[in-house]
């Protein structure tokens, strides 16, 4: 379980989740270590996603070029397409 402490992300306790790699031919090293990657990763791609700048970045978008925000947005009269359940009725 994740821990937050003064708004930031501790470090899971990776003793909990220890027995689900029994079976394997790993040593508790390695299941640690193992643990420690995925948390890494996860963390990872949750400060991406909350930072907001590469999920930016990577799509070109930034809130000065945003269509959506933009002061030269064009506004269309259509009505938008009907969703996937809608369409199917």
């Amino acid at each position: 379980m994740l821990r937050i402490e003064k708004g930031r992300i501790m470090a899971i306790d990776v003793h909990n989740y220890l027995h689900h790699f029994d079976g394997y031919e790993m040593t508790e090293e390695q299941k640690i270590d193992y643990l420690r990657s995925i948390e890494h990763i996860l963390q990872s791609f949750v400060e991406m996603a909350w930072s907001g700048t590469l999920p930016q970045l990577a799509l070109g978008t930034t809130l000065e070029n945003d269509p959506e925000t933009s002061s030269d947005a064009v506004e269309s009269d259509q009505s938008p397409k009907p969703t996937f359940n809608e369409a199917a009725r």
